[in-house]
Protein backbone atom coordinates (compact mmCIF):
# COMPACT_ATOMS: atom_id res chain seq x y z
CA UNK A 1 0.00 0.00 0.00
CA UNK A 2 2.55 2.54 0.87
CA UNK A 3 4.35 1.80 -2.79
CA UNK A 4 1.08 2.36 -4.08
CA UNK A 5 0.23 5.84 -2.19
CA UNK A 6 3.81 6.97 -3.48
CA UNK A 7 3.16 5.97 -6.61
CA UNK A 8 0.25 7.69 -7.31
CA UNK A 9 1.80 10.66 -6.05
CA UNK A 10 4.53 10.41 -8.28
CA UNK A 11 2.65 10.21 -11.36
CA UNK A 12 -0.02 13.28 -9.68
CA UNK A 13 3.23 15.29 -9.44
CA UNK A 14 4.20 14.55 -13.01
CA UNK A 15 0.82 14.69 -14.93
CA UNK A 16 -0.68 17.87 -12.37
CA UNK A 17 -4.38 16.14 -13.04
CA UNK A 18 -7.19 18.72 -12.93
CA UNK A 19 -4.01 21.37 -12.91
CA UNK A 20 -3.42 21.46 -9.34
CA UNK A 21 0.04 22.05 -8.51
CA UNK A 22 2.98 20.27 -7.78
CA UNK A 23 2.62 20.92 -4.08
CA UNK A 24 -0.97 19.93 -3.97
CA UNK A 25 -0.30 16.73 -4.79
CA UNK A 26 2.84 15.82 -3.15
CA UNK A 27 1.52 16.93 0.52
CA UNK A 28 -1.42 14.81 -0.28
CA UNK A 29 0.31 12.04 -0.78
CA UNK A 30 2.49 12.45 2.26
CA UNK A 31 -0.92 13.14 4.84
CA UNK A 32 -2.34 10.13 3.50
CA UNK A 33 0.62 8.42 4.17
CA UNK A 34 0.53 9.23 7.90
CA UNK A 35 -3.19 9.26 8.31
CA UNK A 36 -3.13 5.54 7.00
CA UNK A 37 -0.13 5.43 9.97
CA UNK A 38 1.96 3.76 7.35
CA UNK A 39 4.35 6.89 8.60
CA UNK A 40 3.85 8.12 12.06
CA UNK A 41 3.86 11.53 13.13
CA UNK A 42 7.09 11.97 14.71
CA UNK A 43 9.17 10.42 11.95
CA UNK A 44 6.80 12.39 9.03
CA UNK A 45 8.36 15.61 11.45
CA UNK A 46 11.55 14.36 12.35
CA UNK A 47 12.18 13.57 7.90
CA UNK A 48 10.91 16.82 7.07
CA UNK A 49 13.29 18.27 9.94
CA UNK A 50 15.75 17.27 7.75
CA UNK A 51 15.52 19.12 5.27
CA UNK A 52 15.63 22.52 7.14
CA UNK A 53 19.25 23.42 5.22
CA UNK A 54 17.51 22.66 1.85
CA UNK A 55 14.19 24.92 2.28
CA UNK A 56 16.43 27.59 3.59
CA UNK A 57 18.60 27.26 0.23
CA UNK A 58 16.04 27.33 -1.70
CA UNK A 59 14.06 30.16 -0.62
CA UNK A 60 17.27 32.05 -0.83
CA UNK A 61 18.27 31.15 -4.05
CA UNK A 62 14.84 32.19 -5.21
CA UNK A 63 15.04 35.41 -3.62
CA UNK A 64 18.52 36.11 -5.07
CA UNK A 65 16.68 35.24 -9.05
CA UNK A 66 13.81 37.45 -8.33
CA UNK A 67 16.10 40.53 -7.35
CA UNK A 68 17.70 39.98 -10.30
CA UNK A 69 14.09 39.96 -12.32
CA UNK A 70 12.67 42.38 -11.12
CA UNK A 71 15.42 44.93 -11.35
CA UNK A 72 16.31 43.67 -15.43
CA UNK A 73 19.31 42.23 -14.67
CA UNK A 74 19.35 39.09 -16.87
CA UNK A 75 16.92 40.63 -19.25
CA UNK A 76 19.83 43.11 -20.01
CA UNK A 77 22.14 40.01 -19.93
CA UNK A 78 20.06 38.20 -22.39
CA UNK A 79 19.75 42.00 -24.44
CA UNK A 80 23.58 42.11 -24.61
CA UNK A 81 23.76 38.70 -25.85
CA UNK A 82 21.84 39.73 -28.78
CA UNK A 83 23.19 42.93 -29.74
CA UNK A 84 26.83 41.45 -29.66
CA UNK A 85 25.88 38.20 -31.59
CA UNK A 86 25.26 40.78 -34.43
CA UNK A 87 23.09 38.34 -37.47
CA UNK A 88 24.67 35.18 -36.20
CA UNK A 89 22.08 32.61 -34.31
CA UNK A 90 25.26 30.36 -33.89
CA UNK A 91 26.83 33.12 -31.29
CA UNK A 92 23.55 34.17 -30.14
CA UNK A 93 23.29 30.43 -29.21
CA UNK A 94 26.56 30.38 -27.63
CA UNK A 95 26.31 33.37 -25.91
CA UNK A 96 22.98 32.04 -23.88
CA UNK A 97 24.83 28.79 -23.34
CA UNK A 98 27.48 30.65 -21.96
CA UNK A 99 25.63 32.37 -19.44
CA UNK A 100 23.23 30.10 -18.69
CA UNK A 101 26.41 28.23 -17.17
CA UNK A 102 27.42 31.15 -15.62
CA UNK A 103 23.84 31.98 -13.83
CA UNK A 104 23.28 27.92 -12.93
CA UNK A 105 27.18 27.76 -11.00
CA UNK A 106 27.06 30.95 -8.81
CA UNK A 107 22.78 30.83 -8.27
CA UNK A 108 21.90 27.38 -8.78
CA UNK A 109 20.10 25.82 -11.62
CA UNK A 110 16.29 27.08 -10.33
CA UNK A 111 17.26 30.84 -11.29
CA UNK A 112 18.07 29.63 -15.24
CA UNK A 113 15.39 27.66 -15.32
CA UNK A 114 12.78 30.25 -13.67
CA UNK A 115 14.56 33.61 -14.41
CA UNK A 116 16.99 33.54 -17.40
CA UNK A 117 14.56 31.14 -19.24
CA UNK A 118 11.71 34.10 -19.11
CA UNK A 119 14.99 37.09 -20.37
CA UNK A 120 15.69 34.83 -22.90
CA UNK A 121 11.88 34.23 -24.52
CA UNK A 122 10.90 37.56 -23.73
CA UNK A 123 14.28 38.95 -25.65
CA UNK A 124 13.63 36.58 -28.30
CA UNK A 125 10.18 37.49 -28.39
CA UNK A 126 11.43 40.79 -30.43
CA UNK A 127 12.87 38.33 -33.21
CA UNK A 128 11.63 36.64 -36.51
CA UNK A 129 13.32 33.23 -35.39
CA UNK A 130 12.37 30.06 -33.03
CA UNK A 131 13.27 30.41 -29.57
CA UNK A 132 13.18 26.70 -28.96
CA UNK A 133 16.90 26.04 -29.64
CA UNK A 134 17.54 28.71 -26.89
CA UNK A 135 14.96 27.75 -24.72
CA UNK A 136 16.17 23.78 -24.46
CA UNK A 137 20.13 25.70 -23.88
CA UNK A 138 18.49 26.92 -20.78
CA UNK A 139 16.90 23.96 -19.83
CA UNK A 140 19.78 21.82 -20.44
CA UNK A 141 22.54 23.97 -19.31
CA UNK A 142 20.40 24.63 -15.78
CA UNK A 143 21.51 20.68 -14.94
CA UNK A 144 24.61 20.26 -16.84
CA UNK A 145 26.26 22.62 -15.09
CA UNK A 146 24.54 22.18 -11.65
CA UNK A 147 27.37 20.62 -9.84
CA UNK A 148 30.47 22.72 -10.73
CA UNK A 149 29.60 24.30 -6.94
CA UNK A 150 27.64 22.85 -4.09
CA UNK A 151 25.60 26.06 -4.75
CA UNK A 152 25.09 25.42 -8.42
CA UNK A 153 21.94 23.01 -7.63
CA UNK A 154 19.24 22.22 -4.24
CA UNK A 155 20.08 18.53 -4.50
CA UNK A 156 23.74 18.46 -3.81
CA UNK A 157 23.03 19.58 -0.32
CA UNK A 158 20.07 16.38 -0.23
CA UNK A 159 22.70 13.76 -1.60
CA UNK A 160 25.69 14.67 0.55
CA UNK A 161 23.35 16.26 4.10
CA UNK A 162 25.66 16.97 6.68
CA UNK A 163 28.72 15.88 5.51
CA UNK A 164 28.47 18.13 1.82
CA UNK A 165 32.17 18.13 1.16
CA UNK A 166 33.99 21.60 0.86
CA UNK A 167 35.07 23.42 -1.82
CA UNK A 168 38.25 22.63 -2.79
CA UNK A 169 37.63 19.05 -2.56
CA UNK A 170 34.46 19.26 -3.93
CA UNK A 171 36.53 21.32 -7.25
CA UNK A 172 39.11 18.75 -7.80
CA UNK A 173 36.25 15.96 -7.77
CA UNK A 174 33.83 18.18 -10.36
CA UNK A 175 35.43 20.07 -12.23
CA UNK A 176 36.46 17.62 -14.86
CA UNK A 177 32.98 15.63 -15.18
CA UNK A 178 30.87 18.97 -15.23
CA UNK A 179 33.09 20.51 -17.99
CA UNK A 180 32.93 17.07 -19.41
CA UNK A 181 29.06 16.97 -19.27
CA UNK A 182 29.03 20.95 -20.76
CA UNK A 183 31.03 20.37 -23.59
CA UNK A 184 29.15 17.27 -24.71
CA UNK A 185 25.73 19.11 -23.58
CA UNK A 186 26.92 22.37 -25.97
CA UNK A 187 27.70 19.84 -28.71
CA UNK A 188 24.81 17.91 -29.22
CA UNK A 189 22.55 20.65 -28.59
CA UNK A 190 24.15 22.95 -31.15
CA UNK A 191 23.98 20.08 -33.92
CA UNK A 192 20.61 19.03 -33.24
CA UNK A 193 19.27 22.39 -34.03
CA UNK A 194 21.95 22.86 -36.48
CA UNK A 195 19.57 23.80 -38.82
CA UNK A 196 17.88 26.09 -37.32
CA UNK A 197 20.80 28.06 -36.15
CA UNK A 198 22.31 28.38 -39.61
CA UNK A 199 19.46 31.21 -40.46
CA UNK A 200 20.65 34.81 -39.44
CA UNK A 201 19.13 36.62 -36.72
CA UNK A 202 15.74 38.71 -38.31
CA UNK A 203 14.66 41.22 -35.59
CA UNK A 204 11.02 43.00 -35.61
CA UNK A 205 11.48 46.09 -36.46
CA UNK A 206 14.30 48.14 -35.75
CA UNK A 207 16.22 47.32 -32.73
CA UNK A 208 15.68 50.11 -29.65
CA UNK A 209 18.23 51.36 -27.71
CA UNK A 210 19.21 49.74 -24.63
CA UNK A 211 18.57 52.40 -21.58
CA UNK A 212 21.21 52.66 -18.86
CA UNK A 213 21.08 50.45 -15.92
CA UNK A 214 18.89 52.12 -13.55
CA UNK A 215 20.11 52.44 -9.62
CA UNK A 216 18.28 49.14 -8.58
CA UNK A 217 19.67 47.19 -11.14
CA UNK A 218 23.20 48.12 -10.75
CA UNK A 219 22.92 47.99 -6.50
CA UNK A 220 21.27 44.28 -7.57
CA UNK A 221 24.18 43.48 -9.78
CA UNK A 222 26.80 43.87 -6.87
CA UNK A 223 24.60 42.64 -4.21
CA UNK A 224 24.01 39.36 -5.39
CA UNK A 225 27.40 39.07 -6.52
CA UNK A 226 28.73 39.45 -2.91
CA UNK A 227 25.78 36.98 -2.09
CA UNK A 228 27.16 34.33 -4.74
CA UNK A 229 30.60 35.07 -3.64
CA UNK A 230 29.43 35.16 0.33
CA UNK A 231 28.15 31.30 -0.26
CA UNK A 232 31.07 30.16 -2.06
CA UNK A 233 33.33 31.46 1.11
CA UNK A 234 30.44 29.14 2.86
CA UNK A 235 31.31 26.24 1.20
CA UNK A 236 35.07 26.84 1.75
CA UNK A 237 34.30 27.10 5.09
CA UNK A 238 32.10 23.86 5.51
CA UNK A 239 29.29 26.34 7.28
CA UNK A 240 25.81 25.23 6.58
CA UNK A 241 25.21 26.51 2.88
CA UNK A 242 21.02 27.05 3.38
CA UNK A 243 21.42 29.57 6.32
CA UNK A 244 24.10 31.44 4.60
CA UNK A 245 22.82 31.64 1.42
CA UNK A 246 19.22 32.64 3.53
CA UNK A 247 21.54 35.33 5.04
CA UNK A 248 22.55 36.52 2.29
CA UNK A 249 20.03 36.21 -0.03
CA UNK A 250 18.20 38.77 3.05
CA UNK A 251 20.97 41.12 2.98
CA UNK A 252 21.02 41.13 -0.63
CA UNK A 253 17.19 42.24 -0.80
CA UNK A 254 17.63 44.97 2.03
CA UNK A 255 20.33 46.49 0.23
CA UNK A 256 18.47 47.18 -3.39
CA UNK A 257 15.37 48.32 -0.97
CA UNK A 258 17.99 51.64 -0.13
CA UNK A 259 18.19 51.87 -3.82
CA UNK A 260 14.71 51.18 -4.98
CA UNK A 261 11.93 51.42 -1.84
CA UNK A 262 10.09 48.79 -4.11
CA UNK A 263 11.90 46.23 -4.26
CA UNK A 264 10.47 43.87 -1.67
CA UNK A 265 7.23 44.31 -2.75
CA UNK A 266 8.28 43.34 -6.14
CA UNK A 267 10.17 40.04 -4.42
CA UNK A 268 8.22 38.96 -1.86
CA UNK A 269 4.82 38.12 -3.38
CA UNK A 270 6.07 36.43 -6.39
CA UNK A 271 8.70 33.62 -4.80
CA UNK A 272 7.15 30.32 -5.40
CA UNK A 273 6.48 28.60 -1.82
CA UNK A 274 4.82 25.66 -2.89
CA UNK A 275 8.64 24.45 -3.73
CA UNK A 276 8.92 23.93 0.52
CA UNK A 277 6.18 21.96 1.16
CA UNK A 278 6.65 20.25 -2.03
CA UNK A 279 10.04 19.57 -0.51
CA UNK A 280 9.16 18.50 2.91
CA UNK A 281 6.41 16.00 1.59
CA UNK A 282 9.10 13.92 -0.86
CA UNK A 283 11.06 13.86 2.18
CA UNK A 284 8.27 12.24 3.84
CA UNK A 285 7.09 9.86 1.15
CA UNK A 286 10.70 8.77 0.88
CA UNK A 287 11.30 8.08 4.73
CA UNK A 288 7.82 6.35 4.14
CA UNK A 289 9.60 4.18 1.50
CA UNK A 290 12.44 3.80 4.03
CA UNK A 291 10.47 2.39 6.23
CA UNK A 292 8.65 -0.46 4.27
CA UNK A 293 12.38 -1.65 3.24
CA UNK A 294 12.77 -0.10 -0.45
CA UNK A 295 16.36 1.80 0.61
CA UNK A 296 17.58 -1.58 1.80
CA UNK A 297 17.24 -2.54 -1.56
CA UNK A 298 19.08 0.16 -3.31
CA UNK A 299 21.59 -0.07 -1.14
CA UNK A 300 22.39 -3.80 -1.76
CA UNK A 301 22.26 -2.58 -5.76
CA UNK A 302 25.10 0.04 -4.93
CA UNK A 303 27.08 -2.67 -3.22
CA UNK A 304 26.68 -4.98 -6.23
CA UNK A 305 27.47 -2.18 -8.61
CA UNK A 306 30.38 -1.37 -6.63
CA UNK A 307 31.99 -4.63 -6.83
CA UNK A 308 31.94 -4.35 -10.58
CA UNK A 309 34.69 -1.70 -10.54
CA UNK A 310 35.90 1.23 -12.28
CA UNK A 311 34.62 2.62 -14.31
CA UNK A 312 32.06 0.43 -14.83
CA UNK A 313 30.83 1.25 -11.63
CA UNK A 314 30.31 4.45 -12.31
CA UNK A 315 27.95 3.94 -15.25
CA UNK A 316 25.86 1.17 -14.01
CA UNK A 317 25.42 2.85 -10.20
CA UNK A 318 25.00 6.73 -11.83
CA UNK A 319 22.55 5.00 -15.31
CA UNK A 320 20.16 3.49 -12.63
CA UNK A 321 20.23 6.58 -10.65
CA UNK A 322 19.32 8.38 -13.57
CA UNK A 323 16.56 6.50 -14.76
CA UNK A 324 15.15 6.55 -11.27
CA UNK A 325 15.46 10.81 -11.08
CA UNK A 326 13.29 10.66 -14.50
CA UNK A 327 10.81 8.14 -13.28
CA UNK A 328 10.02 9.80 -10.29
CA UNK A 329 11.96 13.13 -10.02
CA UNK A 330 15.51 13.48 -8.56
CA UNK A 331 14.47 15.24 -5.40
CA UNK A 332 13.59 12.00 -3.68
CA UNK A 333 16.17 9.72 -5.71
CA UNK A 334 18.87 12.42 -3.81
CA UNK A 335 17.11 11.42 -0.48
CA UNK A 336 16.75 7.88 -0.95
CA UNK A 337 20.37 7.76 -2.29
CA UNK A 338 21.97 9.93 0.47
CA UNK A 339 20.02 7.78 2.67
CA UNK A 340 20.95 4.37 1.34
CA UNK A 341 25.00 5.74 1.52
CA UNK A 342 26.58 3.63 4.20
CA UNK A 343 30.17 3.12 5.87
CA UNK A 344 31.45 0.79 2.87
CA UNK A 345 30.16 2.69 -0.22
CA UNK A 346 33.23 4.19 -1.97
CA UNK A 347 33.85 8.04 -2.72
CA UNK A 348 33.54 7.35 -6.65
CA UNK A 349 30.13 5.89 -6.19
CA UNK A 350 29.27 9.01 -4.20
CA UNK A 351 30.68 11.48 -6.64
CA UNK A 352 28.57 9.06 -9.71
CA UNK A 353 25.74 9.18 -7.32
CA UNK A 354 25.83 13.07 -7.85
CA UNK A 355 26.56 13.66 -11.11
CA UNK A 356 23.51 10.95 -11.89
CA UNK A 357 21.14 12.88 -9.69
CA UNK A 358 22.09 16.68 -11.26
CA UNK A 359 22.72 15.49 -14.62
CA UNK A 360 20.71 12.61 -15.60
CA UNK A 361 17.29 14.69 -15.20
CA UNK A 362 18.02 16.40 -18.82
CA UNK A 363 16.24 12.94 -19.90
CA UNK A 364 12.74 13.75 -19.38
CA UNK A 365 10.16 16.84 -17.98
CA UNK A 366 9.83 14.59 -14.68
CA UNK A 367 13.41 14.87 -14.14
CA UNK A 368 13.98 17.96 -11.68
CA UNK A 369 12.63 20.38 -10.04
CA UNK A 370 14.72 22.92 -12.06
CA UNK A 371 12.83 21.47 -15.07
CA UNK A 372 9.26 21.59 -13.30
CA UNK A 373 9.96 25.56 -13.26
CA UNK A 374 11.18 25.75 -16.39
CA UNK A 375 8.00 24.37 -17.68
CA UNK A 376 6.22 26.66 -15.42
CA UNK A 377 8.45 29.58 -17.09
CA UNK A 378 7.26 28.48 -20.64
CA UNK A 379 3.45 28.20 -19.63
CA UNK A 380 3.91 31.71 -18.37
CA UNK A 381 5.88 33.25 -21.70
CA UNK A 382 2.68 31.14 -23.34
CA UNK A 383 4.96 28.78 -25.06
CA UNK A 384 4.15 25.77 -26.13
CA UNK A 385 6.08 22.59 -25.07
CA UNK A 386 4.94 18.86 -24.09
CA UNK A 387 6.62 15.84 -22.84
CA UNK A 388 7.46 14.02 -26.41
CA UNK A 389 9.56 17.28 -27.61
CA UNK A 390 10.96 17.50 -23.94
CA UNK A 391 11.96 13.51 -24.49
CA UNK A 392 13.55 13.87 -28.15
CA UNK A 393 15.51 17.02 -27.00
CA UNK A 394 16.92 15.04 -23.75
CA UNK A 395 17.53 11.56 -25.36
CA UNK A 396 20.23 12.99 -27.71
CA UNK A 397 21.54 15.49 -24.73
CA UNK A 398 21.53 13.26 -21.77
CA UNK A 399 23.09 9.96 -22.58
CA UNK A 400 26.47 11.35 -23.95
CA UNK A 401 26.78 14.02 -21.34
CA UNK A 402 25.92 11.80 -18.33
CA UNK A 403 28.06 9.10 -20.05
CA UNK A 404 31.48 11.31 -20.53
CA UNK A 405 30.78 12.87 -17.32
CA UNK A 406 30.30 9.28 -15.45
CA UNK A 407 33.57 7.90 -17.21
CA UNK A 408 35.45 11.28 -15.86
CA UNK A 409 34.31 10.82 -11.94
CA UNK A 410 37.46 9.79 -9.37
Amino acid sequence: MIFAIAGATFVAILTRPFRLGEAWWAVGGALALIAFDFLPVREALAAMGRGADVYLFLLGMLVLAEILRTQGVFERLAEHALRISGASQTKLFALVFGVGAGVTVFFSNDATAVVLTRAVATVLGRTRVSAYPYLFACAFVANAASFVLPISNPANLVVFGGALPRLGPWLGAFVLPSMAALAATYGVLAFAHRSRLRAPLRFDGASARLPSASRGERVASVACAVAAAGMAAASLAGAPLGAATFGLALAALAAVSFADRTAARKVLPHLNYAIVPLVAALFTIVAALDRAGLLSLVREGFGHAQGLGAPLSSLVAGGAVAVACNAINNLPVALGVASAFDAHTSVTMRHAALVAVDLGPNLAISGSLATFLWMDALRRERIAMDAPRFLRNGAAVALPALVVALLAVR
